[in-house]
């Protein structure tokens, strides 16, 4: 797989900061409409490496890429927040999806979920119709939201020198205590809670005729997701109506099946691609 550059976002058209387009080569404003959300924090390398490998599959597509940082989680969970932010995105799909247009979906951990869940929910408020979804892929989630999982995900951020990376994450784990404790005595709901909920709204989306079909890819190996919360979330999903799929891979870190396995992974991608009719 050819490598891409440090500043591989500065190839695509930026919306905002948290909301990119980018093109295929073949792209003539008719083609397949693919939404990208990725992991909170996500670097611009492997956010290109996915977005070239799904050039390759779909030579003619348009690409939604959302963004998620660790501040969508801590001051900017709230619906307001969040909808400033994703506005760009619902635009742009709102100018190119449509009932003969669906769109296909690729989230990735608690970021892309948090994502995807508000932008649901604002596309339906804005638009006035749920957004036609052809099929989606959930990488690495979701997750129950806890202290450790919070300190984990952001952990790798932290200095490198061990002093400095244990000073860092003490004070991380005291701060994301103090948050707690403020959403307890404010009896503020969980946003990763919210948003596991809300994705399984069928009101927020148009299935196809066929119904819905989501394929979860998680790893046994997950430090940050373990298994059981993603298999439990498929159990919800099941119960809500969608038809659930399954592709565990083994020894795989978060996010990472991708990396451990790239033929299988991709093979399941150009499977659920063509499940939607996107190819």
């Amino acid at each position: 797989m050819v490598q891409p550059p440090k500043d591989a976002l500065s190839a695509f058209q930026r919306l905002n900061e948290s909301v990119y387009i980018s093109d295929s080569e073949n792209y003539q404003g008719n083609g397949p409409l693919v939404l990208l959300s990725f992991w909170m924090n996500a670097t611009p390398r492997p956010i290109a490496r996915y977005v070239m490998e799904y050039r390759r599959l779909l030579p003619s597509a348009r690409f939604v890429i959302v963004l998620a940082a660790t501040n969508d989680f801590i001051f900017k969970s709230k619906d307001a927040a969040q909808d400033a932010i994703l506005l760009p995105a619902v635009d742009a799909l709102r100018s190119f999806a449509g009932p003969d247009k669906p769109v296909f979906i690729h989230l990735f951990s608690n970021g892309g979920v948090f994502k995807v869940s508000n932008l649901l929910r604002l596309y339906k408020s804005r638009v006035g119709t749920a957004l036609p979804i052809s099929s989606m892929i959930f990488d690495s989630a979701p997750g129950v939201s806890t202290i450790k999982s919070g300190v984990r995900a952001i952990a790798f951020q932290l200095p490198k020198f061990w002093i400095w990376r244990m000073l860092s994450k003490s004070a991380l784990w005291l701060f994301l205590v103090f948050l707690e404790v403020c959403r307890k005595i404010t009896r503020t709901p969980n946003a990763m809670d919210v948003a596991s909920r809300r994705i399984n709204d069928q009101a927020l989306y148009t299935p196809p005729a066929e119904g819905l079909t989501r394929c979860y890819i998680y790893s046994d190996s997950d430090q940050i997701i373990p298994s059981s919360h993603v298999e439990d979330h498929m159990k919800l999903s099941k119960s809500s109506g969608v038809t659930v799929n399954r592709e565990k891979f083994e020894g795989a870190d978060h996010v990472m099946s991708m990396m451990t396995d790239p033929v299988r992974y991709w093979s399941i991608v150009q499977r659920y691609l063509q499940l939607g009719k996107m190819e």
